[in-house]
């Protein structure tokens, strides 16, 4: 993989170079993440990596999109009918395993609200093709899925210390991988983070890579995010 890790926007559309790896995201459709993911010619046909299922298509919900270095960071106002407001990071990088670099992005959540409690609940998905769907390896915190025609596999992983489970469900054309990041009660001036790393591995010997990313993944520290 070549060194660069960088994004471009246009509008509500940031646009990602990390390494090989190229990708888009709507800040206006944070439930897609990342879509028209491709690496080396290769398409990532029917799948999007790292969505975040909120509302945000209503006027005025979007408060702030911008870039900073391998980051993509959109800020989300509190509405009547999500009574907690949301900040994304989208954390691109490339990760050393072994002898070779590769892509990641890391899934960064914070939420705050003006309420005096609250109990919100933030749930991130990954939408894999049909073809992928039938290839998946779960493990503990992680979940490996061998993408088609592609010699690459998606592996995605929980931090042990935030994230609550995942969950494989049979989609529309495909399988949809949710990962609940937020389950505990919330405070005024309180906020809470949660966070997930999909990285871009080798299909051959992609589990030992899983384990050994979820091991170093899992000694980060808690991620500052302002």
């Amino acid at each position: 993989m070549s060194g660069d890790v960088s994004w471009q926007l246009n509008g509500t559309r940031g646009n990602l170079r990390c390494g090989d790896l190229c990708a888009s995201l709507d800040a206006l459709t944070p439930a897609r993440g990342l879509f028209d993911v491709h690496s080396a010619g290769r398409w990532f046909a029917g799948c999007e990596f790292l969505g975040v299922g909120i509302d945000a298509a209503a006027p005025d919900t979007l408060a702030d999109f911008y870039h900073r270095g391998g980051d993509l960071i959109a800020r989300y106002r509190q509405t009547p009918q999500r009574v907690f407001a949301v900040e994304v990071y989208w954390r691109a990088g490339l990760l050393p395993l072994g002898d070779g670099r590769f892509p990641y992005c890391d899934l960064l959540v914070s939420v705050e609200t003006q309420l005096l409690h609250s109990h919100p609940l933030v749930v991130a998905q990954t939408r894999l093709a049909p073809a992928a769907g039938e290839d998946v390896i779960q493990g503990r915190d992680y979940c490996v899925a061998r993408l088609a025609d592609a010699a690459v596999s998606y592996v995605e992983l929980c931090h042990p210390a935030d994230a609550l489970g995942q969950e494989l469900q049979a989609a529309h054309e495909g399988v949809l991988l949710t990962t609940r990041l937020l389950g505990q009660p919330l405070e005024k001036g309180v906020i809470l983070r949660s966070r997930l790393r999909g990285l871009f591995v080798s299909q051959a010997d992609d589990d030992l890579a899983a384990r050994a990313a979820l091991a170093d993944f899992a000694s980060l520290p808690p991620p500052l995010t302002t």
